[in-house]
């Protein structure tokens, strides 16, 4: 599962639409994703 995956799993789990992560995760890869929900995504960059 890539990251992009995971934030379109979230999307339509949350229902929300601005929905952005901190970094990459390759699809064999294992380790904790940083997920940003709403106003949050902003303090990702």
């Amino acid at each position: 599962m890539t990251s992009h995956d995971v934030v379109n799993v979230l999307r339509k789990q949350l229902g929300e639409r601005r929905i952005g992560h901190a970094g990459t995760l390759d699809p064999d890869a294992t380790g904790v994703l940083l997920v940003g929900v709403g106003y949050v995504t902003r303090l990702l960059t």
